[in-house]
């Protein structure tokens, strides 16, 4: 229905829908950040202290 009320409200151009991110983006992203997060943490950690976390 989107698709007909824009192709007749902009004179015929017809609509693209935005894409949605796919899975494996969204998981890639999350463990990104999530490998991120623990690197800080590790640092935090290891800051002024000797040996391993």
């Amino acid at each position: 229905m989107r698709q007909i009320e824009h192709y007749f409200a902009t004179g015929g151009e017809t609509f693209k829908p935005e894409s949605e991110k796919k899975a494996g983006e969204s998981i890639a992203e999350e463990l990104k950040a999530m490998r991120e997060e623990m690197a800080a943490l590790r640092e935090e950690g290891t800051a002024g202290k000797s040996g391993n976390f």
